[in-house]
C-alpha cells in the first residue's frame, strides 16, 4: 500500500467513527479494540464506512459492479502480522477486521464490517494480486451478505464469498481473466455442481487491483443452505478418501452398479467431462461431499478452481485448443481419475454411458450458439471492467469453436469403440422434433461415438400426418414417430409426412 494510500485509511477511520487517531504521539487507537461489541445494524452509517468513502467517483460512474474493501495498514503490511507479508499463512488466525462496500450501478447496496483473509493455492506467491475470503458473522456486524444482491439471490443466504484475482498467465505471456466463470458455465450446462460468481472491480484501501470474481465458497454453511436445503453432509478428509481407495482395490473387476452403491455416478461423469472439455491442466480440484440424508448415502463433487482451463498453461500442445486432456484425467493416482479409468477398461455397459453422456453435452449442451454467447458475455464484461490485457480473447474463441472437434479425434485412442459418426435428419422446412429429449428441427446435425444412439421423436401437429422413416437411402418398415437407432455408421435420416 502507498503512504498516500495509508493515510487516506487513517483519516477515513476517524472520519467514520468518531475516533481521534493520535498518529503524531504515536499512539494508533484501533478501533476494533475500543468498540468491540458495536453492532452494524445500529451504531454504523454505511455511506461513512472507510470502505464506502474510498472508491473514487469517477468508478462509480461507469455503473459497473464494485467491491470495496478496507482494512488497517497494519492488517496488510505489519512485518510480524500482516496479511500481505504472510501469503502463505492460512487460519483463523491469520483473519483481520476489515469493512466492506458493495455498489452496483453507482449506488451503495451492502455495506459491513467483515473477516477478511487471503484465499489461493500456488497463486498467493505468483500472482500480482492476492485473492480474498470474506467471512460475514454476528461478531463483525452482518451476518450474511445482503439478500438478493450477488448471484440473482439463488445462493441467499451468503456467508462467506470468494474475492478471485482470476488471474493466469500463459508461458507466452498473455494474461487470461475470467476463466473460472466460463469454465463454470460450460460444466453448468451438463448438470455439473458449480459455484455462482459475479466479476466485479474491487478497491482496496482506496487502490484499484482490477477486475476481480466473486464467487461462493463452496464449503460454507451458506453453499450448502442455498443449493441443497441443509447441512447434512460429510466433506471428505485424507480417511474418507484412504477408504474410498480402500474399497475399489477390494474389487478385482469394478462396475457401474458397483460404484453407484457409493457414488454419483452421473455427478462424477459430468465432473470429467467438463474438464475434459475445458482442457483444465490443473484438474483435480473441487470438494468431495456425502449426503448423509440420502438413502444411501453417495459421494458427490462441486467443481471448484477450473481458472487454469481453455489456455493450455504448460504449454503442451502446438495451440490450446489440441490440449490431450484424456491423459491428464485418465490413469492418475486420485480417485475420480481412477475410478472413471477403470470403468472405461472394466464395464462396457459404462463406457456406453459415457460415451453417450459426451456426446449430448457435445451435440446439444455445448453448441456454438450457447459457447459463443458466453464468449460475447465475458468479452462485454472485460471491456466494462477495462481489462487491460485482452490478448487472449482471440485464442479463447478459437479454442471454443475447435474443441469439439479435437475431442472427436482424440477420443478412439482413449475411449472404447470411440470413433465418431455424423448422423444428419432431413424433413420437410417446419416439421419439429426431439432429438435425444431436445427440441429440434429439420437440417440437425450431430455426432456420435460408436454403440450410442440417436433417439429421434416426431412433436407437434407433424406427429399425425408422419409416414415413414428412410435411413440411408432405405425405408424403414414398421416404426412410428419415435424413432431410436443405435449409431455403427453415418446416417441420414428422412422422416417422410402424408
Amino acid at each position: 500500500m502507498t503512504s498516500s494510500a495509508s493515510s487516506r485509511l487513517k483519516t477515513g477511520l476517524a472520519a467514520a467513527l468518531g475516533v481521534v487517531l493520535l498518529i503524531g504521539a504515536g499512539i494508533a487507537i484501533d478501533r476494533f479494540d475500543l468498540f468491540p461489541d458495536l453492532t452494524f445494524a445500529i451504531q454504523r452509517t454505511p455511506s461513512r464506512m472507510p470502505s464506502t468513502r474510498f472508491v473514487p467517483e469517477s468508478d462509480l460512474r461507469t455503473g459497473v459492479p464494485i467491491l470495496s474493501l478496507a482494512t488497517q495498514d497494519d492488517a496488510l503490511n505489519s512485518p510480524e502480522t500482516g496479511l500481505l507479508r504472510h501469503p502463505l499463512e492460512k487460519g483463523a488466525e491469520w483473519e483481520r477486521p476489515a469493512y466492506v462496500s458493495y455498489f452496483d450501478k453507482g449506488e451503495l447496496r451492502f455495506a459491513s464490517e467483515v473477516g477478511l483473509r487471503l484465499h489461493g493455492g500456488k497463486s498467493r506467491e505468483n500472482s500480482p494480486v492476492q485473492s480474498f475470503r470474506l467471512y460475514f458473522e454476528r461478531r463483525y456486524g452482518a451476518t450474511t451478505f445482503g439478500a438478493g444482491l450477488l448471484f440473482g439471490g439463488r445462493s441467499d443466504p451468503v456467508r462467506q464469498i470468494v474475492v478471485h484475482n482470476d488471474l493466469r498467465q500463459d508461458l507466452r505471456g498473455r494474461w487470461w481473466h475470467f476463466m473460472n466463470p466460463l469454465a463454470f458455465d460450460i460444466a453448468g450446462a451438463v448438470g455439473a455442481i458449480v459455484p455462482e460468481t459475479q466479476p466485479a472491480l474491487v478497491f482496496l484501501n482506496g487502490e484499484s487491483l482490477g477486475a476481480y470474481v466473486l464467487t461462493e465458497h463452496v464449503t460454507s454453511r451458506g453453499f450448502q443452505d442455498a443449493h441443497f436445503g441443509h447441512r447434512g453432509f460429510t466433506i471428505a478428509d485424507t480417511d474418507a478418501l484412504e477408504d474410498m481407495w480402500r474399497w475399489q482395490r477390494e474389487h478385482p473387476r469394478l462396475t457401474a452398479g458397483d460404484v453407484e452403491k457409493v457414488v454419483d455416478l452421473r455427478n462424477l461423469t459430468n465432473w470429467f467431462i467438463s474438464a475434459l472439455f475445458c482442457a483444465t491442466t490443473d484438474a483435480f480440484q473441487g470438494v468431495m461431499l456425502r449426503d448423509e440424508t440420502a438413502s444411501p448415502p453417495r459421494w458427490f463433487w462441486v467443481n471448484w478452481d477450473m481458472d487454469h482451463s481453455f489456455m493450455d498453461l504448460y504449454q503442451q500442445a502446438p495451440d490450446p485448443w489440441e490440449h490431450d486432456t484424456f491423459t491428464t484425467l485418465l490413469t492418475k493416482r486420485e480417485l475420480r481419475s481412477g475410478l472413471v479409468t477403470r470403468l472405461l477398461e472394466e464395464d462396457p455397459r459404462f463406457a456406453v454411458r459415457f460415451k453417450q453422456a459426451l456426446g449430448d453435452a457435445l451435440n446439444h449442451r455445448w453448441t456454438q450458439r450457447f459457447l459463443m454467447e458466453r464468449f460475447d458475455h465475458y468479452g462485454r464484461i472485460a471491456q466494462a471492467l477495462k481489462v487491460p490485457d485482452q490478448e487472449y480473447l482471440p485464442v479463447l474463441a478459437e479454442f471454443l469453436r475447435r474443441r469439439a472437434e479435437v475431442l472427436r479425434k482424440q477420443a478412439p485412442e482413449y475411449l472404447p469403440k470411440g470413433q465418431s459418426r455424423r448422423v444428419t435428419l432431413a424433413a420437410p422446412e417446419g416439421a419439429s422434433f426431439d432429438i435425444d429429449d431436445n427440441a429440434s428441427t429439420a437440417g440437425y446435425e450431430g455426432w456420435y461415438f460408436d454403440d450410442t444412439a440417436v433417439r429421434i421423436a416426431v412433436t407437434g401437429s407433424w406427429r399425425d400426418r408422419f409416414d415413414r422413416w428412410i435411413v440411408n437411402g432405405h425405408p424403414v418398415a414398421g416404426v412410428g414417430p419415435d424413432f431410436t437407432r443405435e449409431i455403427s455408421e453415418d446416417l441420414r435420416i428422412e422422416a417422410m409426412f402424408r
